[in-house]
């Protein structure tokens, strides 16, 4: 057992499976321009989700807040506290961003 090739063969092994198991935590796709802490409106639109986000300088009041972004899902939080939701992408129908009236 002292031989050091075997050693370098074990513990490539055991380290293999633990680098093979990391999840891409960065969003891409529809969820890319979602950030955690950001307002958000949710609306239910039959079986799907719209999310929209006010751009620019626009302060109206927002229904959620988004608190987490992975790859396949977004959770969100309503303006109460009370409720997190957990969407996975599949039951996202849009992600729209919505510039303003002054854009017009």
């Amino acid at each position: 057992m002292k031989n050091p090739a075997i050693l370098l063969l074990l513990a490539a092994l055991v380290m293999t499976p633990l680098f093979g198991q990391q999840e891409q935590s960065k969003a891409t796709g529809v969820l890319a321009s979602l950030k955690v802490d950001q307002l958000v409106s949710l609306k239910e639109t039959g079986d799907r989700y719209q999310i929209t986000v006010l751009d620019g300088d626009l302060k109206l009041p927002q229904s959620h807040k988004v608190l987490e972004v992975g790859p396949n899902f977004v959770v969100v939080e309503d303006i109460t506290g009370l409720n997190v939701v957990r969407i996975p992408l599949t039951s996202i129908k849009a992600v729209v961003h919505f510039k303003g009236f002054e854009k017009m």
